[in-house]
């Protein structure tokens, strides 16, 4: 019990010095915060690790940040939404893609994979139109690399079902 209590009591040493404080963080000229606070509780004080949403009026889209050790938490204003136009850009999705992660290719589309729909989105930011490209089994894509030394670029994937790595090259 001592030494897991020691190892306990070193790892959240580490924790602390490896890790900067919300005050440490604010001090490196961060952009402004849009909005702020603290999470306490009357049992335990102030509550570290909490995870505190925000999602601007008449906006699909939610922002996610986590409190610090004293409580605190920071929504920073550019993360809520585009600063100067006040508004996110969000692309409708074919049904049933649930994207975990994005990656912009070299010619400025957008390409995520779809945890359930074991297909490869491709997203044109200027018109809106997506592209799929079915994957030959069962994938629960998480994450997507774009290759963009390639032409056209070359989409990669894991698939987690199938111990597999996955690469898509669009023929258009």
């Amino acid at each position: 019990m001592r030494i897991r209590r020691l190892l306990q009591i070193l790892t959240a040493g580490v924790a602390v010095t490896l890790f900067p404080s919300a005050q440490q963080i604010a001090a490196q000229n961060l952009p402004a915060a849009a909005l702020t606070g603290v999470v306490t509780s009357d049992a335990e004080g102030a509550m570290e690790g909490v995870v505190i949403s925000a999602k601007k009026a008449g906006s699909t889209v939610t922002v996610s940040v986590m409190s610090d050790a004293q409580g605190h938490y920071r929504f920073p204003a550019n993360r809520l939404f585009d600063t100067r136009t006040e508004k996110f850009a969000e692309y409708p999705l074919p049904p049933h893609t649930w994207p975990y992660r994005a990656a912009i290719d070299k010619n400025g589309e957008i390409w995520t994979g779809g945890m359930h729909s074991d297909r490869a989105v491709r997203v044109n930011p200027k018109t809106g139109e997506t592209v799929e490209y079915q994957l030959p089994k069962e994938t629960n894509m998480r994450t997507v690399f774009v290759d963009n030394s390639t032409t056209p670029v070359t989409l990669w994937t894991g698939s987690n079902h199938g111990a597999a790595l996955v690469k898509v090259e669009p023929l258009d």
